[in-house]
């Protein structure tokens, strides 16, 4: 590659982290609806506008505790340069429930960032299927340690 296109590329990655650092700066004063509905990143704030306000308010005074593991939510802003620890693990993110369905009204949950991050992407066959892993992994174990 020569060096022109070197310096391109590194330009255009300012460019990008620059723009990042700007839209979290103006998400910070904003409550937690409008923050999930405009997202960090411009390609989240695209699908995740289908959804009303009104819909994210009500989900929101429904759900006080994380869906998946029963915590109590953190709905304030923490800036990700300090979100760390138990205030990371308890703040409130918007799921897909069908991935592939996208952001619409009756297909999204609040769950805490912890579960969601497990949770990822992943249809109920591809939950299963680490579920079974880790059953049949787990056996396996405890038929070594019987014979150890």
């Amino acid at each position: 590659m020569c060096a022109q296109g070197v310096d391109w590329a590194v330009e255009r990655r300012e460019n990008d982290i620059e723009r990042y650092h700007n839209r979290r700066r103006r998400l910070k004063g904003r409550s937690w609806v409008e923050r999930a509905i405009e997202g960090t990143y411009g390609s989240y704030a695209k699908g995740r506008r289908n959804i009303s306000h009104q819909f994210l308010e009500q989900l929101q005074a429904e759900t006080p505790n994380c869906k998946c593991c029963g915590i109590e939510l953190d709905y304030s802003y923490v800036d990700k340069g300090s979100r760390k620890g138990e205030r990371l693990t308890r703040g409130a993110t918007l799921d897909k429930l069908i991935p592939s369905l996208g952001y619409i009204e009756g297909n999204v949950a609040i769950i805490c960032f912890s579960c969601n991050r497990r949770k990822s992407d992943m249809t109920i066959s591809d939950l299963q299927r680490i579920i079974d892993y880790i059953l049949e992994a787990t056996s396996d174990v405890g038929r070594l340690s019987a014979i150890a």
